[in-house]
C-alpha cells in the first residue's frame, strides 16, 4: 500500500530530523557549558559514526543479496508455473523444486547474516555508548579532582 510506505517514510524522516536537531542542540549546549570536555566527548563519539558506517555497508549488502535471491526464487516458480506442462512432461518437478529451495536457502543465509550484523551492531553501539560515557566521566573526575579547570558537577552531568 503506497500510503503505508509514505507513512513509514514520514516516520523515519521525522525521527531523522529529531535526531539531527537533538545532536546539534546538545552539542551547542555542551560547548557553551564546558567546551574543553565537549570537544573530548565529540572526539570519543566518532566511534559511533564508524560503527554506523560499517553497519550500513554490511546490512545493505546482505539485504541486496536476500532480495536478489528472493527474486530468483520467484522467477523459478513463475517459469515453472508458466511451463507446467513442459515441466511435468519431462518429469522436472523435483529439479524445479531444488532450484527454488537453493534460492530460498541463499536468501535465508543473507537474512541471517544481516540479522546477526544488526544484533552485533546493537550490542557494540550500547557498549560504545557506555564506554564513551565512562571515559567522559573519568576525564571529568580528573578535571574536578585536580582542579585543572573550574568545572562543577552540574557541568559534568550536562556535558557527559
Amino acid at each position: 500500500n503506497i500510503t503505508t510506505v509514505q507513512n513509514g517514510l514520514g516516520d523515519k524522516m521525522a525521527y531523522l530530523i529529531f535526531a539531527i536537531t537533538a545532536a546539534v542542540t546538545s552539542t551547542i549546549w555542551a560547548m557553551l557549558v564546558y567546551w574543553q570536555l565537549a570537544i573530548i566527548m565529540l572526539c570519543l563519539q566518532t566511534v559511533y559514526f564508524i560503527e554506523f558506517y560499517a553497519f550500513n555497508i554490511i546490512t545493505v549488502k546482505q539485504a541486496e543479496k536476500a532480495s536478489t535471491a528472493y527474486g530468483k526464487a520467484g522467477t523459478v516458480i513463475s517459469e515453472a508455473l508458466n511451463g507446467i506442462r513442459t515441466v511435468l512432461a519431462f518429469n522436472g518437478a523435483q529439479s524445479e523444486l531444488h532450484k527454488y529451495e537453493r534460492n530460498l536457502d541463499s536468501a535465508r543465509s543473507a537474512i541471517l547474516k544481516k540479522d546477526f550484523a544488526f544484533g552485533l551492531f546493537r550490542g557494540l553501539t550500547l557498549m560504545s555508548w557506555h564506554w564513551v560515557t565512562v571515559i567522559g566521566l573519568l576525564i571529568s573526575a580528573i578535571f574536578y579532582h585536580y582542579n585543572i579547570s573550574h568545572i562543577s558537577i552540574d557541568d559534568i552531568l550536562i556535558v557527559c
